[in-house]
């Protein structure tokens, strides 16, 4: 694990301020919470087997930030090969991971866009928030954070809520019979 391996290669993302269910961070920031989601800040990760697509050994996704063979074209132009061992062996490399989280990041119109779409379970379950403090403190310890405060905010939504329609639908049905026994026990006791 190398949760340092991380802070340092995250220096390349951009200060943009990422507002969060928890708070504004730099995109810097987010990214290394992220890592630890995706990795747990293991530089040689690998991930979503079986999902299709080339594969090294089944995995499908590699490194820190697990860069997925979806994004075949960025690995294949940044590694050089369009073989996918040889995208794992490169994404094994914090700096060359971040960099592939990068090109991803940059091919969309904006953060929020790139977070949403090629980090989404992450996001959407919230699983980086526990990360975030750690990671805003090491980075506290950059100079690029302090670059941040000034520039425009990215506000991403929160993750989606949690469906409560078939919750609530039992606890109507639940009320319904108990009323429904309260009024027999009483009829039955009317009747006696």
């Amino acid at each position: 694990m190398s949760f340092q391996d991380a802070v340092n290669a995250a220096s390349i993302f951009p200060t943009t301020p990422i507002t969060t269910p928890s708070g504004t961070y730099p995109l810097n920031v987010v990214m290394v919470a992220i890592a630890g989601a995706e990795s747990s800040y293991q530089n040689d990760a690998k991930g979503d087997y079986g999902l299709g697509g080339p594969t090294c050994d089944g995995s499908t996704s590699w490194g820190l930030w697990q860069i997925h063979n979806s994004h075949s074209q960025y690995l294949t132009q940044m590694t050089g090969s369009s073989n996918p061992c040889d995208w794992e062996n490169w994404c094994f490399n914090p700096n060359n991971n971040a960099k592939a989280a990068l090109a991803i990041i940059n091919g969309f119109p904006d953060p929020l866009t790139a977070i949403q779409n090629s980090w989404y379970t992450t996001w959407s379950k919230g699983a980086y928030i526990q990360y975030l403090g750690k990671a805003q403190q090491a980075m506290n310890n950059t100079t690029v954070y302090q670059t941040w405060q000034s520039s425009t905010p990215v506000v991403l939504p929160s993750p989606p809520p949690v469906n409560v329609t078939k919750i609530e639908e039992y606890g109507i049905i639940a009320i319904i019979l108990i009323i429904g026994i309260v009024v027999v026990k009483d009829v039955v006791n009317i009747l006696r």
